[in-house]
């Protein structure tokens, strides 16, 4: 499957980056901010911070702009082809949603049909389910969200950020064509925000 990547990142070359980050090291600190007025003693944010700030000032001034973006496009793999654990657990709780939804819209059709004909305990019996098996499918798409967020998060064993991008970009494509689908069958265009 192919995808776009994009990334930001600042124009400068990684041997200004470490003429900035040494002049940080050489330049006194306020003594209230770190015991020996050092920049090595600054908590590691707030080294950061500084780092960053310095940074986007000298690319502002040097190269005239603070960031480039590159947009390239790349063929994904699939993580984790020799322990495939978390593609297939994220398989099955697709899949096991997908049995729910099922479920919640047959419940839908016996608890109409219950109350067409009349018989309020099997209505009843049937509301139980519907909303029994609309809950359990809401769970597993909040937990399939989750797991779309940790592929993302950095310390993550099973981090991916290809993974993610593939779930992104076929969840815009999958709206995209939707929208088009719509607008042919109904010939109503849909407004895109940005685009009114």
């Amino acid at each position: 499957m192919e995808w776009m990547w994009r990334g930001e990142y600042h124009p400068l070359t990684k041997p200004e980056y470490n003429s900035i980050k040494a002049q940080l090291e050489y330049e006194p600190v306020n003594e209230e901010e770190a015991e020996s007025g050092r920049f090595e003693d600054l908590p590691l944010d707030e080294q950061a911070l500084r780092i960053t700030a310095r940074v986007k000032t000298y690319c502002q001034k040097v190269y005239k702009r603070v960031k480039d973006i590159t947009v390239k496009k790349r063929v994904a793999t699939v993580c984790q082809r020799e322990n495939p654990f978390y593609v297939n657990t994220v398989r099955a709780f697709r899949d096991r949603r997908y049995q729910y939804k099922r479920a919640t819209k047959t419940w839908v059709k016996k608890l109409a049909a219950a109350e067409r004909g009349g018989n309020k305990l099997e209505a009843m019996r049937a509301k139980d389910l519907v909303v029994l098996y609309d809950s359990l499918q809401l769970a597993h798409k909040c937990i399939l969200n989750s797991f779309y967020g940790y592929v993302m998060r950095k310390g993550a064993r099973w981090h991916s950020m290809e993974m993610a991008g593939v779930v992104t970009y076929t969840g815009a494509n999958l709206i995209k064509q939707a929208r088009i689908l719509v607008e042919q069958v109904s010939g109503v265009v849909l407004a895109v925000p940005g685009q009114m």
